[in-house]
């Protein structure tokens, strides 16, 4: 994750077209602007929505694929689902 403070670590927890649970083991404010980078998903712009401790909501406002054109994220978010199910078929 890039922050102004500069890039952290995190675990995401969900990621959905219009946000994500991450976990993080750094202080975000909210509202402050975040960037996440997941490749191969790309890069998602948002802005901290919630925080509980070491958990955070992002609402994203933007996606940019690796591939450096905007493409929708929820055939990509399908696309990955599929590829995981391939490989351990008892995941949901």
């Amino acid at each position: 994750m890039q922050t102004p403070a500069g890039e952290f670590e995190c675990l995401v927890m969900n990621l959905s077209p219009r946000g994500a649970h991450i976990e993080i083991d750094h202080a975000l404010r909210l509202n402050q602007s975040v960037r996440l980078i997941l490749n191969p998903l790309g890069e998602f712009s948002g802005t901290v929505a919630w925080r509980r401790n070491n958990h955070v909501g992002i609402q994203i406002s933007e996606h940019h694929t690796t591939r450096t054109k905007k493409a929708p994220l929820a055939p990509m978010l399908r696309e990955l689902k599929e590829a995981l199910q391939s490989m351990d078929p008892t995941r949901t």
